[in-house]
């Protein structure tokens, strides 16, 4: 995926989180469904979100943003900064106007350079799901994915736990 821009990095992570959530409603998963899903949630900087690396947590996430985005009003692509707008390099952050929805540009590490929803939004998608919820969904919107996934992902997340407590060290501490 072009995350080159917060153009690229928007309209890139709308078209394959529609494709992912379409495949998983029409149960028609596969190899191209886990490519788009894998594709958004790169977009996502979870840096700094406890168990990131967690499949459950990384679709939560995914479809949090994908509720938020069908809810609020998005820009015009030609108002979101594209790779021209960010040639000159003064654009490092572009958020979605009347939101704390923003889209950064990473400065070090393996995505250095590239612009991702930032840490901080990832971070809020909880809180900001919890202020967005009662608002109608846009025309042409995906809706509804956040609690159909909570839902079928119950099961999964304590698998998932449990998995990850087999992992771990047996406690030597007494006897």
């Amino acid at each position: 995926m072009d995350t080159s821009s917060p153009r690229d990095t928007l309209l890139g992570f709308l078209a394959d989180s529609k494709q992912f959530i379409q495949d998983y409603r029409l149960q028609n998963t596969g190899e191209n469904t886990y490519q788009a899903f894998r594709r958004a949630s790169h977009v996502l900087d979870f840096s700094t979100t406890p168990e990131g690396d967690s499949w459950f947590v990384r679709s939560r996430c995914i479809a949090l943003l994908q509720e938020l985005l069908a809810r609020i009003e998005l820009s015009p692509a030609s108002e979101i900064p594209g790779d021209r707008e960010i040639a000159d390099g003064t654009i490092s952050q572009w958020s979605i106007p009347n939101t704390n929805i923003s889209i950064a540009r990473i400065t070090q590490g393996v995505q250095a350079g590239q612009f991702l929803f930032s840490a901080e939004t990832v971070k809020q998608l909880d809180r900001l799901y919890r202020q967005a919820k009662r608002l109608p969904y846009r025309p042409g919107a995906t809706p509804g994915i956040y609690e159909e996934l909570l839902i079928s992902d119950a099961r999964m997340n304590v698998q998932e736990r449990q998995v990850r407590d087999r992992l771990k060290p047996i406690d030597t501490s007494s006897p």
